[in-house]
């Protein structure tokens, strides 16, 4: 039986959950049916739960994805990949562009995290993000979205082709997870919590979550955010005066 060689490229492993899902395909990916290999544009920062015995890693340490492209076509010549996964829209982006330099028989599939008619206007171009995905996304073969929601903001808003986006929702690690729980301590705890797991950013709708938990009269009842982002202090100024 004959391998597919796939090179999943993501700028870095910094805890998210996007480089948790690159994680979950780097160690699950069936290994009977694909060479996986993880190239990292900075490793600084890697999953705990990451195969590390897998030797498929390579860092090319650079920090900024502009500057990354020459390293970037020098490791897939190395690899020679049948396919090429991309992850987080700026890197998706830069790498289609460059499309044309790569061999034609590699099929370039992107992974698309947030509903992107949303997410491009909290940036400080949205008028120029919109066009390069009208316009350079329908260079890849195939795009995954995450939800139903997020597939038809693309094909409604972006007039990218039904054929090109499928629909993975987000898979949970239920080993890893269990692993966690026996390990835990089993201190007790007096209260009860609704526990949100997000990365601290505008298009989560963390402030809305907020709000509408202060109207909750269960003085036992707390809401934990776990996460890190550049909505951090927005968002705990925000509690604060609740």
């Amino acid at each position: 039986m004959s391998v597919n060689k796939i090179c999943l490229i993501i700028p870095s492993l910094k805890t998210g959950g996007t480089q948790r899902f690159v994680s979950y395909l780097f160690n699950y990916l069936n290994r009977e049916l694909f060479e996986v290999h993880l190239i990292l544009l900075n490793g600084e920062d890697i999953i705990g739960s990451l195969d590390k015995a897998n030797l498929n890693i390579h860092i090319l340490n650079f920090k900024k994805v502009r500057l990354s492209i020459f390293m970037i076509y020098k490791k897939v010549s190395e690899i020679r990949p049948d396919i090429i996964m991309t992850f987080q829209s700026h890197l998706s982006i830069y790498l289609i562009f460059f499309k044309i330099f790569f061999s034609k028989k590699i099929k370039f599939i992107a992974r698309e995290s947030n509903l992107v008619s949303f997410k491009n206007k909290t940036f400080r171009y949205p008028l120029l993000l919109d066009f390069l995905y009208r316009n350079l996304f329908c260079n890849f073969d195939k795009i995954v979205c995450q939800s139903e929601d997020m597939l038809n903001d693309l094909n409604d808003n972006y007039l990218l082709p039904q054929k090109k986006l499928i629909k993975i929702n987000n898979p949970i690690d239920t080993s890893y997870i269990d692993s966690m729980i026996l390990n835990a301590d089993s201190e007790s705890i007096k209260y009860d919590f609704i526990t949100c797991a997000s990365t601290l950013s505008p298009q989560k709708g963390l402030s809305r979550l907020i709000n509408s938990f202060s109207f909750i009269k269960d003085k036992n009842l707390t809401l934990a955010i776990l996460g890190d982002g550049e909505s951090r202090i927005f968002l705990q100024k925000q509690i604060d005066k609740l």
